[in-house]
C-alpha cells in the first residue's frame, strides 16, 4: 500500500478536527447513527458533536463500521466493470462484502451538513480453486496460461492441485467519500433526527490479500505463480473510480451539558 497516499488525507483531517475542536464551548455530545448509502454500503456510526463558538455551525467527528451487501455489489460491478465481462459476472456471483471501517467529519450549518470521510471497504471471495479463479479473472494473461499449461502438463499431481487447491482472495478498497445532506428533527427535543444525503465515493488505493493453506512445496509454487496476476486483476476490478450514492439514516444525540467558555 502507498503509505503516503493514505497518510496525507488522514493528517489533513486530523488537523482540521483539532483546530475546530479547540474552538468548542460545550462538552461534546455523544451520537450514534445507523443507515444505508445506496448502492454503497450499510453503516453503523459513532460520533461526537461540537458546537462551534459564536456561530450556528457545529462539527461532528465520527468513526464507523460498514458492510456492502451483495445486491449493492452487483449493481456497482454491473456499472463499473467494462473491459472484462467474464470477470464481472464471476464477481457478481462470488464477491461478498466484509466488515470494513472508516472515519470522517461533518460540518453543520443549522441542519445542513457537509461530510468528508475515508473508508476501507473489504471484500472476500471464499474458498475457490486456483483454476476457477484464473479462468474467470485472469484468462486474458497469456503468459500465465502458458506457464500453468507447462506445469500441469509435466505433473499430474500439480494438475490435480491446480484444479482443487482452495484459496480465498480478499480485495480491499481505500476510498474517499464526500457527501452533503440534511437532518430532519423527529422529536421535540431534537435528539432524534432523520438524515438524508447524496454524495460520491472514489477509490484512492486498492490492494489484495490471498488466504490459503500452504500444505506442500507444490502449493507454494502454485501460489507464487498465480498470486501476482490474480492480485493485479482483482485490484483493477475493485478500483471503482466513482460511486454516486443516496443515503438515509437515523441519528440519535445525547444532549450536551453547557459549560462556561473561557
Amino acid at each position: 500500500m502507498n503509505k503516503r497516499k493514505i497518510s496525507f488525507p488522514l493528517a489533513l483531517l486530523s488537523c482540521v478536527l483539532f483546530i475546530n475542536s479547540a474552538r468548542c464551548q460545550q462538552i461534546p455530545e455523544f451520537s450514534w447513527s445507523v443507515g444505508t448509502l445506496v448502492p454503497y454500503q450499510h453503516y453503523l456510526r459513532l460520533g461526537y458533536n461540537f458546537q462551534l463558538d459564536e456561530s450556528l455551525s457545529s462539527l461532528r467527528i465520527y468513526s464507523q463500521l460498514g458492510v456492502t451487501p451483495s445486491n449493492y455489489n452487483q449493481f456497482i460491478m454491473e456499472t463499473s466493470i467494462e473491459d472484462n465481462e467474464i470477470g464481472k459476472e464471476y464477481l457478481k456471483a462470488n464477491l461478498k462484502g466484509e466488515l470494513g471501517f472508516g472515519l470522517g467529519t461533518q460540518w453543520f450549518y443549522k441542519n445542513w451538513n457537509l461530510d468528508v470521510g475515508i473508508n476501507l471497504v473489504r471484500y472476500q471471495i471464499k474458498d475457490k480453486s486456483s483454476k476457477e479463479l484464473v479462468e474467470a479473472i485472469a484468462s486474458q494473461n497469456i503468459g500465465l496460461r502458458e506457464t500453468l499449461d507447462d506445469l500441469t502438463g509435466n505433473s499430474a499431481v500439480f494438475s490435480d492441485l491446480y484444479s482443487n487447491y482452495l484459496i480465498s482472495p480478499r480485495p480491499n478498497a481505500l476510498q474517499l467519500l464526500v457527501k452533503g445532506g440534511y437532518e430532519f428533527p423527529v422529536n421535540k427535543q431534537k435528539s432524534l433526527k432523520l438524515g438524508v444525503d447524496i454524495g460520491v465515493a472514489t477509490t484512492m488505493h486498492s490492494f489484495v490479500h490471498i488466504d490459503s493453506q500452504r500444505t506442500s512445496r507444490l502449493a507454494e509454487i502454485l501460489l507464487a505463480t498465480v498470486t501476482p496476476t490474480l492480485s493485479d486483476r482483482l485490484e483493477n476490478l475493485v478500483n471503482w473510480k466513482m460511486i454516486p450514492f443516496a443515503g438515509i439514516g437515523l441519528v440519535y444525540q445525547i444532549p450536551a451539558r453547557n459549560v462556561r467558555s473561557y
